[in-house]
């Protein structure tokens, strides 16, 4: 990864860490990555999309409570497979140990898979980059990596705020980069990018 692509993600990792409103915080990520006039992007109702998913987690944590054990929670991210049409796949388990790295996971709900709508509309807008063979490109880099984890972490943030988790909490894709966006008692915050 390059550095100003690591960098973008690191500032969009801080603005969503300090951030109290979740559509300011939005704009800013848009204007960080340099998507602020895509109206496919600005558009994206971040709003209704966190009552939804708000919805869908605790209905995860209240049919599979978070058992013992749990340090930390891992919002993930992966490329999901729908017969011929590919999703953002976004789901949440629990983990022992430190940190993504050094840790193993011990709770995966059976209903752990969410849906959003933020998420697949960029990567629906994503598709349209492929569309064109422009994957090459620091812009596909910035749709498919910096605003992807922006846009999870900034979901994950309010949706773990408005059911009061006091865990800390992770965002990452499953092959590796992670920011930590929640840890209670501290003003800490790492990110790991490769």
């Amino acid at each position: 990864m390059n550095d100003d692509l690591a960098g973008r993600f690191r500032r969009i990792a801080d603005l969503v860490r300090s951030s109290q409103d979740p559509s300011s915080c939005w704009s800013h990520i848009l204007e960080t990555t340099g998507f602020e006039s895509d109206p496919s992007l600005s558009s994206l109702a971040i709003s209704s999309d966190l009552l939804s998913l708000t919805k869908q987690v605790q209905s995860v944590f209240d049919l599979e409570p978070i058992p013992a054990g749990v340090n930390f929670l891992w919002f993930g991210l992966f490329d999901l497979q729908k017969g011929s049409q590919e999703l953002e796949g976004y789901y949440v388990s629990g983990w022992a140990g430190n940190d993504p790295d050094r840790g193993w996971q011990v709770y995966l709900p059976k209903s752990s898979y969410l849906v959003s709508e933020v998420l697949n509309g960029i990567k629906s807008r994503i598709r349209r980059e492929l569309a064109n063979e422009e994957c090459a490109t620091p812009k596909f880099e910035l749709l498919d990596y910096a605003l992807m984890l922006g846009a999870a972490a900034l979901l994950t943030k309010f949706v773990i705020k408005a059911l009061a988790i006091q865990l800390p909490v992770y965002v990452g894709f499953d092959s590796g980069d992670w920011a930590l966006i929640n840890e209670p008692g501290t003003s800490t915050f790492p990110v790991k990018t490769s």
